[in-house]
């Protein structure tokens, strides 16, 4: 992937995050930049040849700091210090009330994600979404420095959290709201 396709990426998703404002103000140009500069630099970190099938680290801090950023200007509550959405233990599903497709759901280079019960690499994986495999983008959590998407595999049907870095477009940008 190139710089170019990274930061059509990353302005679609700056974008959709926004709600596509038409005039944005010069405050709000910056915070885009600035979020937009975040996931070009965090997708081109990945390119170092040094992702692994659990994923990108370095990645997977990156995409989360622009998420919670963004919940944090959506005003989303904080909990005795907790930014919500919080992870989700082992066995908790994620709400299913409203849900985005997407087509080969797998970020590009990567060989397979597990799906796991809940958002942590310590939860049993159910599953795992392979390339080409399509996938329902619930919700994320917060889980230390990553996010987690609670999806559903189309093919297999299994339900699960997958870490952020391994998807396509970054997973979900709808928080759990637990």
């Amino acid at each position: 992937m190139n710089k170019l396709n990274l930061l059509v990426i990353a302005t679609s998703t700056v974008a959709w995050l926004t709600g596509c404002a038409t005039d944005p103000s010069d405050e709000e140009r910056d915070i885009q930049a600035s979020d937009q500069q975040a996931l070009t630099n965090a997708t081109t970190l990945s390119q170092d040849g040094n992702e692994e099938h659990e994923g990108n680290d370095e990645l997977a801090r990156q995409i989360a700091q622009v998420k919670i950023a963004e919940v944090t200007r959506q005003g989303i509550a904080v909990d005795n210090g907790d930014l919500k959405p919080n992870a989700a233990a082992c066995g908790r599903n994620g709400p299913t009330t409203s849900a985005v497709r997407t087509n080969d759901a797998l970020a590009p280079g990567v060989d397979a994600a597990k799906i796991r019960t809940g958002s942590s690499t310590g939860c049993t994986a159910v599953g795992q979404l392979n390339p080409g495999e399509d996938a329902n983008y619930f919700c994320f959590t917060v889980a230390g420095s990553f996010t987690w998407t609670f999806l559903q595999d189309i093919q297999s049907g299994r339900r699960g959290w997958t870490r952020d870095d391994l998807l396509r477009n970054f997973g979900s940008f709808n928080p759990c709201g637990f």
